[in-house]
C-alpha cells in the first residue's frame, strides 16, 4: 500500500485555508482550465509543469462532481509528486480513471482527494447518529461517490478511527 501522508494533506488544507480544489489550485497559482478535447469516458485530467508554471486540465464533459474530484486529483499530483512531473520537460501525469490503485502515485493521490474533500468529523457524525448505517447511505448523505468514500474510510481505519471499510479498494471504477 502507498506511503500516503495524511498529515501532509492536513498541512495543505491549513496552509491554503481551503478544502475546495478550485480554490486550492488558484492559491497554488496553477493555470487551471476545463478542456473539451476528450470524450466523457476518455481522459479525466492531467497536470504538468513547464517553464516553472503548473498546469491542470480537467475534462469539461465530466459531471460537476467528477470535475471537482479530477481537479483535486491533479492538484494532489502537484503537491505530492512534483518530482515525477518535473522528471522531463514534457512530463505529464494523465488520469484516465479515478480511484485507481494501480501504482503508488495514483493510490497516494486518491487518498489525498478523499481526505481533502471529506472531513473525518463529517463521517464520524453520520456514523455516531446511526452506527449500523449503510456505506452507500453515508456516501449519499455526503454527496460523494461511494468509491471516494471507500478511500476515506480506509484512510480513517489506517489512522485508528473506529470505522469499517465495506470493500477492498477498486481500480476499475470510472474507466
Amino acid at each position: 500500500m502507498a506511503a500516503y501522508n495524511f498529515a501532509e494533506t492536513m498541512r495543505c488544507i491549513e496552509k491554503y485555508g481551503t478544502s475546495d480544489p478550485y480554490t486550492l489550485l488558484e492559491k497554488m497559482k496553477v493555470n487551471f482550465k476545463l478542456t473539451y478535447a476528450y470524450p466523457e469516458n476518455g481522459l479525466k485530467g492531467y497536470c504538468t509543469i513547464m517553464n516553472r508554471s503548473m498546469y491542470v486540465r480537467v475534462n469539461g464533459k465530466l459531471n460537476d462532481m467528477d470535475q471537482k474530484i479530477s481537479a483535486a486529483h491533479e492538484g494532489g499530483h502537484l503537491i505530492f509528486h512534483q518530482r515525477v512531473v518535473l522528471r522531463s520537460p514534457m512530463s505529464v501525469l494523465k488520469s484516465y480513471e479515478l480511484y485507481s490503485i494501480k501504482n503508488r502515485y495514483e493510490s497516494e493521490t486518491n487518498f489525498f482527494v478523499a481526505d481533502f474533500l471529506i472531513s473525518d468529523a463529517d463521517v464520524m457524525l453520520i456514523i455516531l447518529e446511526d452506527p449500523d448505517i449503510d456505506y452507500f447511505k453515508i456516501a449519499n448523505i455526503l454527496n460523494v461517490p461511494s468509491p471516494l468514500l471507500n478511500f476515506k474510510l480506509y484512510s480513517m481505519m489506517r489512522r485508528g478511527l473506529p470505522v469499517k471499510n465495506p470493500e477492498p479498494l477498486d481500480s476499475r471504477f470510472l474507466k
